[in-house]
């Protein structure tokens, strides 16, 4: 690489960090007392989108071969433009405040699928006490609660009605980090640097195995979106990373026992791995003998995994239920499906039933077929494992009725073996969601839903679509 490519090459990675630091710079004004229209949401949302843009022409010109770096460095610019998040104020996010809550249950030997933050707090008397004689006082926290009487951050818990969504690993984690420091954000941000720096140092090794590039390792690493919202909003999802990279190695090695095992650990930090369970163990369909020797230590620890969040399925406090059957955040397919089917239902008499819920079931619908179709892949190879995932996670997330922009984290590493440049196109455009915060405080949700979900969305959708349709003769793959 000749000295104007590299001054150029260097020129694009500084300026990514000097946004990156400009945001650090301003996430003080995001703490949780001031007022949402008092925070310069507008500016944020331009630097990550200008970031975004930065990192798609880098990534771009190391497809291209045009530019090229030294490992070592690599790591260390991403390990630097993580670690100045460590002590940023969190952006729009409050999601850390519920797996504090969590992490104290566990550490008290207390379930947390038995418990909603608001039991932790005492309440304000109903007003039909009033109405019915009976003494007009506060209710008190649960009795099991009362260790956390003095905490003050359990008020700002979301949805505090709502039993935990998390699986066991995750509940394990969050323990883990209340017992180095129990409601310590910089403890649970370098939890997930931990995670981020193993998946990193996987993520070389799988591309060493597959003979490419190893710089390609840098759409991971580099990745703007992913470092802001796993380091400053400390989301959860970057602990899926390593079970799903390791995973992939051991079925590269034909190891699928263990394999199995990894991608069943993985469903215990995030329930939607089970999905990949088919096409990993497609291999051995012919072989029966192998196959239950293979998938027998998986199924016994999905079992293991699953049976908490199960059993408490049906209370209308769980999350994995109200989760799975109400909600709908800055979803653009799912949206226009559910919105769709509402209409026909209003204006032509149709009787579909309750909308909502038959929206899930054809989406569901959809995600079980193409899991099942991906199965006439051989996946004998991990190059063909890898895409198989590729097509159903990437699918789980354009339709899911959630689509939050740390979930671009789920195959972000896929993304690094199987460069797709539609889907790292998302870096720049889910931070549109930000906007979702002022615009509801103006009451202005209906521009957001209607003009902002559909710029994060159909933007790659239409360019995959384009991208199949010049390929659709060469019968290549939608994201190759």
């Amino acid at each position: 690489m000749n000295l104007t490519i590299k001054k150029y090459a260097w020129l694009l990675i500084s300026i990514l960090g000097l946004v990156l630091l400009t945001i650090q710079a301003f996430s003080t004004q995001f703490e949780y007392l001031i007022p949402i229209l008092k925070r310069p949401t507008l500016l944020i949302v331009i630097l990550l989108v200008i970031a975004g843009l930065i990192y798609l022409v880098i990534i771009k010109n190391i497809l291209l071969k045009k530019i090229t770096f030294n490992l070592v460095p690599l790591f260390f610019i991403g390990l630097v433009l993580r670690l100045v998040f460590l002590q940023s104020t969190p952006i729009y996010e409050d999601d850390f405040y519920r797996y504090f809550f969590d992490g104290s249950l566990t550490t008290h030997a207390l379930n947390p699928y038995n418990y909603a933050p608001e039991d932790a707090l005492k309440k304000s008397a109903p007003n039909r006490n009033n109405i019915l004689g009976l003494e007009n006082k506060e209710q008190d926290a649960h009795p099991d609660l009362h260790f956390l009487a003095k905490q003050s951050l359990m008020e700002r818990v979301a949805y505090p009605h709502i039993r935990t969504i998390y699986p066991p690993v995750t509940q394990a984690v969050f323990a883990l980090s209340y017992v180095i420091e129990p409601f310590s954000l910089i403890v649970w941000r370098a939890l997930l640097l931990t995670s981020e720096i193993i998946s990193f140092f996987l993520l070389v090794k799988l591309l060493k195995c597959m003979n490419k590039p190893m710089i390609w390792s840098a759409i991971y690493w580099l990745n703007p979106l992913l470092i802001t919202e796993t380091i400053n909003a400390a989301h959860m999802d970057a602990l899926l990373v390593p079970l799903l990279l390791s995973a992939l190695l051991l079925a590269a090695k034909k190891s699928y026992r263990f394999a199995g095992l990894a991608l069943a650990v993985a469903v215990g930090v995030k329930v939607w791995p089970i999905l990949l369970i088919p096409s990993l163990f497609r291999p051995l369909l012919t072989k029966p003998k192998e196959l239950l020797v293979a998938i027998l230590p998986c199924l016994l620890t999905l079992i293991v995994m699953l049976i908490p969040q199960l059993l408490s399925y049906t209370n209308e406090q769980s999350g994995l239920m109200n989760y799975s059957q109400y909600w709908r955040t800055n979803s653009f397919l799912f949206g226009l499906l559910e919105n769709s089917l509402i209409y026909f239902d209003e204006n032509f008499a149709y009787y579909f039933g309750d909308p909502q819920q038959l929206a899930r079931l054809i989406v569901g619908g959809i995600i079980s077929i193409l899991v099942i179709f991906q199965l006439k892949n051989s996946c004998e190879n991990i190059e063909q494992l890898i895409k198989s995932w590729l097509v159903i996670i990437t699918c789980l997330f354009l339709l899911s009725p959630t689509g939050y922009p740390w979930y671009l984290i789920w195959f972000l590493p896929l993304l690094a073996v199987k460069p797709s440049l539609p889907l790292l196109s998302l870096t720049m455009l889910l931070p549109l969601y930000n906007l979702r915060y002022p615009l509801n405080e103006l009451n202005k949700t209906e521009l957001f839903n209607d003009v902002f979900i559909p710029l994060q969305f159909l933007p790659p959708i239409l360019f995959l679509f384009i991208r199949w349709y010049r390929n659709k003769p060469k019968m290549k793959s939608l994201l190759q």
